[in-house]
């Protein structure tokens, strides 16, 4: 049996990283040839159901000019990676990777297939993952993938009912509010939405996401509650000017929370994520910036912050 898209588009991926011309190599159609030529036993991968829940996916899963163009897309964005910001950097990643893959239609990817996917990365690039995210992907049931109108999507299934709990424990400086970041939960069946950031309206919504301040009690701005480095909110203006390679993304999430340990009345908190942007290559006039911006909300207190670790 051939391999998966989603394996196929991988294997492309870590080809493309190497300067390996695997597409010329070898037949797109014909993956059992490369399966057996690189020695590693990859594993299905994402598992169409179009016909069971929407009828129609948004690509091929199988087209090969499709495959191709989503790994070369995976790959622009690992080579514009900052290599300053690790955190920021995994989530980039990250992001753009299920954006990228959700081309490919409306399909699943249970835990088997994760877990093979991660092995066969391990094996081609001979680096194994860090250990906190192969726990956090341990705790995944399935990622499901689906789209409306131009937004794509993932919901996340979790093996149990108490979601997926990811451990930060991040001591925070001495003589701030916020004393320590616990923790980051992702509720069993939460939903991340995808975005491409391509129009003018596109544009100015990034800009003001920036720039504009989080609130405290809805109505006023404080500088405890608003993180973002000052390079990127600087940056941005200057990156809008000139056509994007990589188009950034537009996040939405819900059901997914971080746990902060705060000096105030409050104690712990806890800041439901909502809105965020990634944009991969984000640079400034002394190189990379942080690429990441997240909103978080916890009642009538929201916080806005950049991935500067």
């Amino acid at each position: 049996m051939g391999l998966s898209a989603a394996t196929k588009i991988f294997t492309l991926v870590i080809g493309l990283m190497l300067g390996v011309n695997v597409v010329s190599a070898v037949d797109l159609q014909d993956y059992d040839d490369l399966d057996a030529a690189l020695g590693v036993g990859l594993s299905s991968g994402l598992r169409t159901q179009t016909n069971e829940r929407t009828g129609s996916a948004a690509q091929d899963p199988n087209d090969p000019d499709v495959i191709q163009r989503v790994a070369e897309n995976i790959a622009k964005v690992k080579t514009a990676l900052s290599g300053r910001f690790s955190l920021a950097d995994d989530v980039v990643f990250g992001m753009y990777i299920l954006r990228y893959l959700s081309d490919l239609g409306d399909q699943d990817l249970v835990n088997s297939d994760i877990q093979s996917l991660v092995t066969s990365l391990e094996a081609l690039t001979g680096e194994e993952f860090d250990k906190q995210l192969k726990d956090m992907l341990a705790q995944i049931k399935m990622v499901r993938f689906g789209h409306n109108k131009n937004q794509r999507y993932i919901r996340v299934y979790a093996n149990t009912s108490d979601g997926i709990l990811v451990p930060i424990n991040s001591t925070m400086n001495e003589g701030g509010t916020v004393e320590e970041v616990e923790f980051l939960k992702i509720k069993d069946k939460a939903k991340i939405s995808f975005e491409d950031v391509e129009s003018k309206r596109d544009n100015d919504w990034l800009k003001n996401f920036i720039k504009s301040k989080a609130k405290f009690l809805l109505l006023f701005p404080l500088k405890m509650f608003n993180l973002v480095h000052t390079d990127t909110v600087k940056a941005i203006d200057t990156y809008l000017q000139i056509p994007a390679t990589i188009k950034p993304l537009r996040l939405k999430f819900s059901n997914i929370f971080v746990r902060v340990k705060t000096k105030t009345l409050f104690k712990n908190m806890d800041f439901n994520i909502k809105r965020g942007m990634a944009i991969a290559g984000l640079s400034g006039a002394n190189g990379p910036v942080p690429p990441v911006v997240f909103e978080a909300r916890a009642g009538l207190i929201s916080i806005k912050t950049s991935l500067d670790q």
